[in-house]
């Protein structure tokens, strides 16, 4: 309003839109999504502790997995990560001979795996992944995970992991199901979705409205109108149901139909120096 004032020298312009910000739609409408988001996935059994946390596992590419995450649902994990174009890795501090027989039935490439690394080396093969670019994140359920869970983007624990790494994680599956993996991330990327359509839907009139008013005079009270009005349907938007579970039947009854993991999945180029310890 100062900067229209200023330019026009138009007391009636610069009131028009003072009722006008970017910023009320978005403190309504994203506070909304976050507490529905968590809300949902408590009710089935997936802890997200904060906005943060959704954020990065919405955008995180690379899934590190200790040895010890080896449970019969593993593999299926692992290729529906692979599906969505996230890279699982394995990381442990195990022997080769134990970590190369894991990553083998999880359908992880030699190149793809690191056995005997200390809590120090994990954590430097997460800095390396970092300083390229990648958004990672870690599975763990022991106290030498605590270390690479804490330097991670977004860290995971199951239900059954010590004390300490339930604790650290940012993301707890309260069932003890690796699956529940799958749905947080499906979670995640709906949340982010509403919060950037909201962006959108909080932004545009209110950019409208304030070049309208920069040129015209906009009614004070089309203002009001305005800013609330946009801000309210965002809010709306945040309480839209989700459509997850839909997603991971219709997922589940296609895998069923094809084969179920009985295809091997292609194996996705990443260089072998960036996870080497």
């Amino acid at each position: 309003a100062g900067g229209v004032l200023a330019l026009s020298g138009s007391v009636a312009r610069a009131t028009g839109i003072v009722s006008l910000d970017l910023g009320t739609g978005m403190r309504v409408s994203t506070p909304i999504a976050i507490l529905r988001a968590q809300a949902y996935a408590e009710q089935h059994g997936v802890l997200i502790r904060s906005c943060h946390s959704l954020e990065m596992l919405a955008k995180a590419d690379v899934f590190v997995f200790d040895q010890a995450a080896l449970r019969p649902e593993s593999a299926s994990v692992t290729n529906r990560l692979r599906e969505l174009e996230r890279t699982p890795l394995m990381v442990s501090s195990d022997s080769s001979d134990v970590v190369r027989a894991a990553a083998a039935g999880l359908q992880i490439a030699p190149d793809h795996m690191v056995a005997e690394a200390l809590p120090q080396q994990k954590v430097e093969i997460l800095q390396r992944l970092q300083a390229d670019g990648r958004t990672v994140a870690v599975v763990g359920d022991g106290i030498n995970d605590t270390a690479a869970m804490t330097h991670a983007d977004v860290s995971i624990a199951l239900g059954s992991a010590g004390d300490l790494a339930r604790a650290t994680a940012d993301i707890v599956l309260l069932n003890d199901d690796l699956h529940d993996l799958l749905l947080a991330i499906e979670i995640a990327q709906q949340t982010m979705r509403v919060v950037e359509q909201n962006k959108a839907i909080v932004v545009t009139p209110n950019v409208a409205a304030i070049v309208y008013g920069a040129v015209a005079v906009l009614n004070p009270i089309a203002g009001v109108i305005i800013n609330n009005g946009v801000a309210m349907i965002a809010a709306l938007n945040s309480l839209r149901p989700l459509n997850i579970a839909q997603r991971q039947v219709a997922h589940q009854a296609a895998q069923q139909a094809a084969g179920g993991d009985a295809d091997a999945p292609t194996h996705q180029d990443t260089p072998q120096a960036q996870f080497a310890a």
